[in-house]
């Protein structure tokens, strides 16, 4: 899955992927707001990208282990 995918959180996401490609993620991050703005998302795109396998401009790249599992 894409950064490009999650819509209306620009700042959030941006923060959090430049922190995955520079490996330099926090020990814990507070996802908060209404339902459906797309926290659960973002986690597990976060999750994808911070244990892909593949090089740094890909992550996450969604056919390894840990993006399809």
């Amino acid at each position: 899955m894409p950064w490009d995918e999650i819509q209306g959180q620009a700042r959030a996401v941006n923060l959090l992927r430049r922190a995955v490609e520079s490996a330099h993620l926090h020990h814990a991050y507070l996802l908060a707001g209404e339902e459906g703005v797309g926290k659960e998302l973002l986690a597990r795109l976060v999750a994808q990208a911070s244990n892909c396998e593949a090089g740094a401009p890909l992550r996450p790249c969604g056919v390894c282990a840990a993006c399809t599992g």
